[in-house]
């Protein structure tokens, strides 16, 4: 008769294995929901819709309350040109944007959310055409290649490109007035793509309060695309 205990003994060193790499994907799992949960507790509970079938959502310092309800204060393309746009910068595909306000001492420094859609532009073409467009004035803009995981579970490839520190032009509140100013600023462009078209999202703050809070909010808009 064949002894039993050896075989007891490789089904629980087996079983250890399998419940290890259980716990290990577990233990992953939860780090990458409680990262997820960190970059999407500052978005406002509304979808806005980008076009190719997508949707995203925005930061809450894009709304208030009033009366109940969502406000938000929103631009589209005919709109005060001087609010609703880039400064100075040329992007096709112009759908819309959110202004929201930032405390910084007895100022409201404007944090600016921008959504560019291009219907049937492949994105190298998209890219090469915004990098030459930036050039204009920022003469080392590039792109970075960037993989987020979506709240849906989704590897997003986007592209980043990043322009920091050169003086923009801002709309800033102070004593009840509000005045256009140069400011040191820093600006992000956001791309991905699918077959529809390419899609764009802007982002655009004074330097001074473009910190890691920012940074997760960049990463919450990339992360709560869904329907693209």
């Amino acid at each position: 008769m064949r002894p039993i205990f050896p075989m007891f003994l490789f089904l629980l060193v087996s079983a250890g294995c399998d419940l290890g790499t259980y716990s290990k994907r577990y233990n992953e799992r939860v780090g990458q929901m409680q990262e997820m949960a960190n970059t999407n507790k500052d978005l406002a509970d509304v979808w806005i819709d980008v076009g190719g079938g997508g949707k995203i959502r925005v930061p809450k310092l894009c709304y208030w309350k009033q009366g109940g309800k969502l406000m938000s204060e929103f631009y589209g393309p005919e709109d005060d040109y001087g609010k609703a746009r880039l400064p100075g910068i040329e992007i096709a595909g112009f759908q819309k944007s959110f202004m929201g306000d930032v405390e910084n001492g007895d100022q409201l420094l404007p944090f600016q959310v921008y959504v560019f859609f291009m219907p049937s532009k492949k994105p190298l073409e998209a890219k090469d055409e915004i990098k030459v467009e930036m050039r204009k004035k920022f003469k080392d803009a590039g792109w970075e290649t960037r993989k987020v995981d979506s709240y849906e579970g989704k590897e997003c490839v986007w592209e980043q490109m990043t322009i920091a520190g050169s003086s923009q032009p801002f709309n800033v509140y102070q004593n009840n007035s509000e005045k256009n100013i140069s400011l040191p600023g820093r600006l992000d462009l956001l791309l991905t793509s699918n077959d529809q078209g390419t899609l764009v999202i802007g982002f655009r703050a004074p330097a001074d309060i473009f910190g890691l809070e920012q940074e997760g909010l960049l990463t919450g808009t990339m992360r709560s695309l869904t329907g693209f």
